[in-house]
């Protein structure tokens, strides 16, 4: 498992959305809300993401759902669960794990501008 804390919250609404998150290393990994079909808990679909894609992000140079079917490291994708009052848990998924169409944001979908985003200070 893997500690998770909040960096950047991209999408809030009645809760959080859309964050990138920061591991002790100071890794960081975008983290996507999605409704689980099976337990219908909700859960985050995530992966690690650099500086440079972050902003291609931002930038509206690419969409969240190719960057989230794209990951930079081929197929580590992980499964983000609130853990506590200042971290996430993150689970990397089994080898050979593609993401369902329920997990992935509609194509075309862009995160807000990096002039909106909410980064929280002190993490």
């Amino acid at each position: 498992m893997i500690k998770l804390y909040p960096y950047k919250i991209l999408e809030y609404y009645d809760g959080i959305l859309l964050f990138v998150g920061r591991d002790c290393f100071g890794s960081k990994y975008i983290c996507s809300l999605y409704e689980d079909e099976e337990d219908t808990e909700e859960y985050y679909l995530s992966i690690r993401i650099s500086d440079e894609r972050l902003t291609e992000l931002l930038d509206h140079k690419v969409d969240l759902r190719t960057a989230l079917l794209h990951p930079e490291v081929d197929h580590e994708y992980f499964k983000i669960d609130w853990d506590g009052p200042e971290y996430f848990k993150a689970e990397r998924f089994q080898e050979g794990f593609s993401p369902s169409e329920n997990m992935l944001p509609e194509e075309g979908y862009m995160c807000q501008s990096q002039s909106m985003v909410n980064e929280l200070s002190g993490l």
